[in-house]
């Protein structure tokens, strides 16, 4: 599915509170996306940021996807054609176990970034 977000990378603004607002802005350099209202203190400055790395978060979440599944088609290959002791198997499949948890996680991520239900 293509992303339907406005494009990045994006960067976060604050505003002038002389000028009648505060918050912090999030704008791709062309338009500004959002807002993240209120006083200007660490706690809004810092969600703000989070906002403006949305869309490279979002890039890097799912080409690390890409590398894991494309990885895990090669582990799978390599471990159907060895013959290494039992336990050097058990290793190998609970760290890719554990790999594939978090990848799942990813995915979910991606998914509501996405605005896909998960």
């Amino acid at each position: 599915m293509a992303d339907k977000h406005i494009s990045g990378p994006w960067s976060c603004v604050p505003s002038i509170p002389e000028e009648g607002v505060e918050c912090f802005w999030i704008e791709n350099g062309v338009q500004r996306i959002t807002a993240v209202d209120g006083p200007q203190n660490e706690e809004r400055e810092a969600t703000a940021c989070l906002i403006a790395a949305a869309p490279e978060l979002l890039e890097v979440l799912d080409a690390i996807n890409e590398s894991v599944e494309s990885l895990h088609a090669t582990v799978g290959l390599i471990a159907a054609r060895s013959e290494f002791e039992e336990d050097v198997h058990f290793h190998e499949k609970w760290a890719m176990d554990e790999l594939l948890s978090k990848v799942e996680r990813a995915r979910a991520a991606l998914s509501k970034a996405r605005g896909e239900q998960v």
